[in-house]
């Protein structure tokens, strides 16, 4: 039998080095190249779940979208954005009756206050069930409210401050300064309200971004150099 000649690559042991060295370096660099996308998708997805737990919802309806409702003929403010139905306003508002002698400015407050179930930002005081008041916006109802009269006492003397009174109608309390980037407070002030479907719109708009990076980078790895 005619033994075959080696060749000179084999000869001289070229195809084992380029074995040895070529092979298992593009293996880790595939590896490591599918690790880094891996934490960069993790990353993603993490910084996606924070970012769609800031996206205006409205936690007392199922936690569905605020939307547009010019229709409303209460808490009118929020026709442009609003978690509440002209329908919901009609049931709800009757059962918080208004102190007895309230005045306009109390009447008034009354329904400043009843207006939350509206806010495209209760998803930021609206938590366990219970709605948390600006102590800021307790004090003013309190002293709308405080010649008012509730289950036949004054207002004013049975409760001595703002604070006191809301947290006595069930609301929780918090100042302007404790509130945090994801946790507020109800206080019906319009320039708070501003720029939510703005904000909204730009959280979207990141995390398509950053799913669109991450596609891109694992493509990019196995597409054929």
């Amino acid at each position: 039998m005619t033994q075959q000649k080696p060749t000179p690559d084999e000869m001289s042991g070229c195809r084992s080095i380029r074995t040895s060295r070529t092979g298992p370096t593009a293996g880790r660099l595939v590896s490591l190249s599918l690790v880094l996308i891996s934490v960069l998708c993790l990353v993603v997805i993490t910084t996606g779940q924070e970012h769609i737990s800031m996206i205006p919802h409205c936690p007392l309806f199922s936690n569905r979208a605020p939307r547009k409702q010019h229709m409303l003929s209460k808490c009118k403010r929020y026709r442009e954005e609003a978690c509440c139905f002209q329908e919901e306003i009609d049931r709800f508002f009757p059962s918080v009756p208004n102190p007895r002698g309230a005045s306009k400015n109390c009447r008034e407050h009354m329904t400043s206050l009843k207006c939350y179930i509206c806010s495209p930002k209760q998803f930021l005081f609206y938590r366990n069930e219970r709605v948390t008041v600006c102590e800021e916006f307790c004090n003013k109802w309190y002293d709308a409210c405080f010649n008012a009269s509730i289950e036949g006492e004054r207002i004013g003397e049975w409760y001595s401050n703002g604070k006191q009174f809301c947290e006595g109608r069930k609301f929780s309390v918090m100042s302007a300064k404790a509130m945090e980037y994801d946790f507020q407070c109800y206080s019906y002030n319009y320039d708070d309200e501003q720029g939510n479907s703005s904000a909204r719109l730009f959280i979207e708009w990141k995390l398509a971004v950053s799913n669109l990076l991450c596609v891109l980078a694992a493509t990019l790895v196995w597409t054929p150099g």
